[in-house]
C-alpha cells in the first residue's frame, strides 16, 4: 500500500483555508508529515522525499489549480493514481474493517507507526523496505518521540473531522492514554498509545452517534488472543459502556495489550516481513507471536509458521 490518492487529494488542503497564516501552517505540517514518511513509510521513500522537498521549496501555495497540477504530474511520475481523476477518489472504498479516506489517513498512520515500532523491536529493516531508512543504522531512525509528533503534525494537516480533530489534539497535548510516558525507545509503547488514541475516537464517535455496539479494535472474530477471556464468557463488562471520556485504563480493560501489539504488527506490516529470529524474543513474546499468528484472518490466509520471518506484502486492512 502506497499513500495513495486520498493523502495525494489532501496535501491540496494547503490552499484551502482564507487565512494566509492557516495556509502558511498547514503547509508546514504537509512538508514535515511528507518529509518523515519518505524516511519510514516503507513504499516510495524517495519519490515522497522528492515531493516534500519540491513542496518545501516553493512554499505555501495561492493558486489551487496549480498546486492540483503539480500533485497530478508527481503522481503519474511515480506511479499513484491521478487525485484529480474522479475515477481514483477513495472516498467509497470498501475495507475489511472500515471504508472511505479517514479509514486510509488511519491506515497509513498505523502503518508507518508499526513499521517504527518493529524496527525499533528487531534492530532492522523491514524486507522489501522502500523507506529512505531502510539502509540505515538504527540510530538514523526516528524515536518514538518524534514518531508521535508526525501524527500531530499529520492529524492537524489531514484529518477532516473538525470535531474528531480538535479532541485529538487536546488529548495529545494533555498526554493522555499515556503519551507522555512513552520513552523514545519504547517501541511497543508508541504503537499501543496510537491504538489507545485511535480507540478513543471510535467511541467518541459511537457515543455522539448513539451506537449500541462497542467499536474498539480489534474485533474478537479478528483477535480472540486480544481479548479478554472473562468479558467474552460473560458477555458483559463496565468498560464497554458508551460515554465520552475515556482513559488509559479503561480503553485497556477488555484487552491484553501485549498481545494486541502483535496483532497491529500481523495487520500493518505483516509478521513475515519483520527480519527477527524467532529467538530474539522472550518465552512470552514467542507465546504472544504464535496466539495472534494462529489466528487466519478473514481473507482465508492460512497462517505462515513461526520461524525467521519471510517476506509479506502490506495487507488492505484499517483499523476502523
Amino acid at each position: 500500500m502506497g499513500p495513495g490518492p486520498a493523502m495525494v487529494r489532501r496535501l491540496a488542503w494547503v490552499c484551502a483555508p482564507d487565512a494566509p497564516e492557516l495556509r502558511a501552517e498547514r503547509h508546514a505540517d504537509i512538508v514535515d508529515s511528507t518529509l518523515f514518511l519518505a524516511r519510514t513509510f516503507p513504499v516510495k521513500g524517495h519519490a515522497l522525499q522528492s515531493l516534500g522537498m519540491h513542496l518545501k521549496g516553493i512554499g505555501p501555495q495561492q493558486n489551487p489549480k496549480d498546486f492540483q497540477r503539480l500533485l497530478s504530474s508527481w503522481a503519474d511520475r511515480t506511479g499513484l493514481p491521478d487525485p484529480e481523476d474522479s475515477a481514483n477518489d477513495e472516498s467509497s472504498l470498501k475495507y475489511m474493517t472500515c471504508d472511505g479516506s479517514t479509514c486510509v489517513m488511519w491506515t497509513l498512520l498505523h502503518i508507518t507507526i508499526t513499521v517504527a515500532a518493529v524496527r525499533g523491536v528487531s534492530g532492522r529493516a523491514l524486507l522489501g523496505d522502500g523507506s529512505i531508512l531502510a539502509t540505515a543504522d538504527l540510530d538514523d531512525f526516528p524515536g518514538a518521540n518524534q514518531c508521535m509528533d508526525f501524527v500531530r503534525s499529520f492529524v492537524r494537516a489531514f484529518l477532516d473531522c473538525k470535531q474528531c480533530k480538535e479532541n485529538f489534539l487536546e488529548d495529545f497535548n494533555t498526554c493522555e492514554y499515556g503519551r507522555c510516558n512513552v520513552k523514545d525507545d519504547d517501541w511497543r509503547g508508541l504503537a499501543l498509545w496510537l491504538w489507545r488514541a485511535h480507540n478513543a475516537i471510535s467511541m467518541r464517535v459511537a457515543t455522539r452517534h448513539h451506537a449500541m455496539v462497542d467499536r474498539r479494535w480489534p474485533m474478537y472474530e479478528d483477535c480472540p488472543a486480544c481479548w479478554r477471556h472473562e468479558l467474552v464468557m460473560q458477555g458483559s463488562f463496565d468498560s464497554r459502556r458508551l460515554r465520552w471520556n475515556w482513559n488509559r485504563e479503561e480503553l485497556d480493560a477488555p484487552f491484553h495489550a501485549d498481545h494486541v501489539f502483535w496483532h497491529l504488527v500481523r495487520t500493518f506490516v505483516g509478521l513475515t516481513r519483520v527480519q527477527l529470529e524467532v529467538e530474539d524474543l522472550s518465552e512470552a513474546e514467542q507465546e504472544q507471536v504464535e496466539a495472534v499468528r494462529r489466528r487466519p484472518r478473514r481473507i482465508g490466509r492460512s497462517p505462515a509458521p513461526l520461524r525467521r520471518l519471510r517476506r509479506l506484502s502490506l495487507p488492505p486492512e484499517c483499523g476502523r
